[in-house]
């Protein structure tokens, strides 16, 4: 608007022939720059948030496909917008309202349009798969993984805020109701982010807790009996939980270590994660207090270092760490009597715990098994 004000105020001034032309073309520039500007920013919510489950391309991996044109939810931006706030809880997708500011999820939401109708292939189609049961990650670009993973034999009273299994009748999915038999628990937690840097450290962390679980190094993880191999075939009935093929050198146990002073019967909520510098960083809330963890590989295999910030935190931490592997346990701040440590607000505000390996593993590497020359028949993908 300011070029047609200057020529009002200044009549003097020759109007020449191509300035309707300048000025339209100015709007177009503009408007393209918005757009330009608003599916960078989709793009960069997607690669973030949503990258891990639904591919970099938006083709699939443990989430659906969001390239082609079968949609259970709705293909409209509304209808994406619904799903991103408030999430699909039988599905696994988080409700991203409670995480991302409202700007970040309309963008993700244009950007998610723009990718339906392009059919891009999915690297779990029978048949063409060249998804590897064995992920990797590295130290440019680790790997984040929500899945379910297994318990490693950690006790009881890690999993406080946890629903627990029960045995139930069989259930025949041919016959539409319960068979002869029954059916166990699985032992894995449901609710798990695992994150690998490569050779050097993987952890698993458990969202429900909010607590890290165990870590390893070397090779990661094997997910043939979860994902199949090759073209999708070699699933195991109710084998939802990853073998863990790497030795693991800690593991917690007991209660929660970590109490937020004055909200001790505060249930812990995870609110989400995003990355910073291609590097997880998790977020929840304890009461009022606000806490980030990021963990990075240390100077040994297996070693972590894991940077936690708080806000509220007003009357500081006390960590009561676990017996059993409070030796491997160093703090940069803090006053440490046995197995307590003590951070004051100001010292809770931002500090590291580092988890050293100890002599031997807590599980050692399981042994390599012999590989399966058999084919595996491709089973169908089932979209969620």
């Amino acid at each position: 608007m300011i070029p047609f004000a200057t020529e009002t105020c200044h009549r003097s001034r020759p109007r020449t022939p191509d300035a309707g032309l300048r000025t339209i073309t100015l709007l177009a520039l503009a408007t393209a720059a918005l757009t330009a500007a608003d599916t960078s920013r989709g793009q960069t919510v997607f690669t973030t948030y949503c990258a891990a489950c639904h591919g970099p391309e938006g083709a699939g991996l443990v989430g659906p496909n969001l390239t082609d044109t079968v949609f259970l939810h709705g293909d409209k931006k509304a209808d994406i917008v619904r799903v991103l706030m408030n999430g699909v809880g039988d599905k696994g997708m988080p409700a991203w309202g409670a995480i991302l500011p409202p700007a970040d999820v309309d963008a993700v939401a244009d950007f998610t349009v723009a990718m339906i109708g392009k059919n891009l292939k999915s690297p779990f189609a029978p048949g063409e798969s060249s998804v590897t049961p064995f992920p990797k990650g590295s130290v440019a670009f680790p790997l984040l993984l929500r899945t379910f993973m297994p318990t490693l034999g950690t006790d009881a009273a890690v999993f406080a805020h946890h629903d627990h299994g029960k045995i139930i009748a069989k259930y025949s999915p041919d016959k539409g109701g319960d068979v002869k038999g029954e059916q166990k628990p699985i032992d894995g937690v449901p609710s798990a982010i695992v994150v690998t840097f490569g050779d050097g450290l993987s952890y698993c962390f458990d969202t429900v807790e909010c607590r890290l679980l165990y870590t390893w190094s070397g090779p990661f993880m094997d997910m043939t009996h979860y994902w199949g191999a090759a073209a999708g075939g070699g699933r195991k009935s109710f084998g939802y939980v990853p073998e863990v093929i790497g030795p693991v050198w800690w593991r917690t146990s007991g209660a929660d270590p970590m109490q937020v002073v004055g909200a001790t019967a505060a249930k812990p909520q995870f609110t989400g994660y995003r990355k910073v510098k291609s590097v997880p960083e998790l977020q929840w809330r304890v009461g009022e207090t606000k806490l980030t963890l990021t963990i990075t590989p240390g100077a040994k295999p297996g070693e972590a270092v894991c940077r936690y910030t708080t806000t509220g935190a007003a009357k500081g931490l006390v960590f009561t760490l676990p017996a059993d592997s409070a030796g491997q346990i160093a703090s940069d701040k803090g006053t440490r009597a046995g197995t307590t440590l003590t951070l004051s607000a100001a010292e809770a505000a931002q500090f590291t715990l580092t988890i050293s390996p100890g002599d031997k593993p807590v599980i050692e590497a399981p042994k390599a098994k012999p590989k399966d020359d058999k084919k595996a028949k491709p089973e169908p993908v089932v979209k969620e």
